[in-house]
């Protein structure tokens, strides 16, 4: 009957907070397919871990907390898999993807970005992008607001050695 319980909060949940988790994934990822995909982790994860849920704890900090930490779970994934060896082919294939991708304005910013590691890139990204105050950053983060602020000040001063127009 518990289980019962559980399914149907999440899925009053998931109709109540799918869209919002939805668009904070995809401003974290730039891709709407996978932020989609991302928030179906999110909510199996939730419902998996319903039971560890604290009485009176704030289930939407609590849903953005599972999928910011499920978003960082697939940048460390796909970091893993951008490791692998290539081929020369592969190799050529990107090349082309790469000159192609410079024409765009916004590349110098991607480029930047993508070298910062996830705990600066994601809060920067909260508060620039997504516009994001800082008490709302820390509690979906998990993290203190001055740990929040601390980040953003390092994440900004190594984006900007790292921004090249």
């Amino acid at each position: 009957m518990q289980a019962d319980t559980a399914e149907q909060a999440i899925t009053q949940l998931y109709a109540d907070y799918a869209p919002t988790i939805v668009r904070h994934l995809e401003r974290l990822t730039h891709n709407r397919e996978t932020a989609e995909d991302l928030a179906q982790e999110t909510f199996i994860k939730a419902l998996r871990s319903w039971g560890q849920l604290a009485s009176g704890e704030n289930v939407r900090a609590w849903l953005f907390r599972i999928a910011t930490n499920t978003a960082y779970d697939d940048f460390r994934r796909r970091r893993l898999r951008a490791t692998t060896p290539l081929t020369d082919a592969h190799a050529d294939t990107l090349a082309a993807e790469h000159t192609e991708s410079t024409l765009d304005e916004a590349e110098p910013i991607w480029a930047a970005l993508a070298h910062l590691p996830a705990h600066y890139r994601i809060p920067l990204l909260l508060q620039g992008y997504a516009g994001y105050p800082l008490s709302e950053i820390a509690r979906v983060l998990g993290w203190k607001e001055g740990t929040v602020k601390s980040r953003l000040h390092r994440a900004r001063a190594r984006f900007q050695k790292l921004y090249i127009i």
